[in-house]
């Protein structure tokens, strides 16, 4: 079974987030951090028609942890971040494959430096703050537009300030899918490229804050 609502949120996610990096290819960590923060609120507002909207692996895992949710809509919420992802990052892919050239960055959130254990640390903490703002956002604020906007914002402002550091992925699916997707065209090309670099950071990183941060509240 597969949550329409995630899956054509992730999509909408990726495929405008990845896809500006495209068309504004030189932009400051702000815009960026807003850019990404827009397409949040606007990929809500519309997959929110058509089911749940969390676009990310690790707040189904904390709404499923916190038994919110069951298994069976955990599994169709990630079986659509996991495919409107990728299919997103194949779009990316098939557009813009012909007039620019392609690098792991330009699908996956690659850290400025190769320290491992630092970079680990820094989407952490970042992923926890994240979780902690949203879970106190939808606390104190009952609308539902309003709650949205507030993150929307509070998720540009994480993303302006880590992303220069680790690329601000907070998002397995943001990530490891694109990165994936790149990965296998490289292959095929048989050109070589670094998939493992920031793999743990920005993808085990966003799982254990969550299960940290689940641990802490939930006891």
């Amino acid at each position: 079974m597969l949550n329409l609502g995630e899956f054509i949120s992730t999509f909408l996610l990726i495929s405008l987030g990845l896809g500006s990096g495209f068309v504004l290819p030189t932009t400051s960590s702000i815009t960026v951090g807003l850019i990404w923060g827009s397409v949040i609120i606007i990929a809500s507002l519309i997959g929110g028609f058509f089911g749940t909207t969390n676009m990310n692996p690790i707040f189904s895992l904390y709404q499923l942890l916190g038994e919110k949710i069951d298994f069976s809509q955990f599994f169709a919420q990630l079986s659509g971040q996991v495919l409107g992802a990728l299919l997103a990052a194949s779009l990316i892919l098939s557009i813009f494959k012909r007039t620019n050239t392609l690098n792991i960055n330009h699908f996956a959130a690659i850290a400025s430096s190769d320290r491992r254990t630092f970079n680990f640390l820094i989407e952490f903490l970042g992923s926890f703050t994240l979780l902690f703002i949203i879970e106190t956002i939808h606390a104190f604020l009952k609308n539902e537009q309003l709650a949205l906007l507030t993150t929307g914002l509070c998720i540009a402002g994480l993303i302006a300030l880590i992303g220069p550091i680790t690329g601000a992925s907070f998002n397995p699916a943001r990530d490891f899918c694109p990165r994936l997707v790149f990965i296998c065209y490289q292959k095929k090309k048989q050109e070589p490229t670094s998939f493992k670099k920031s793999l743990l950071s920005s993808n085990l990183a966003p799982i254990v804050a969550v299960l940290v941060f689940s641990f802490l509240l939930y006891r």
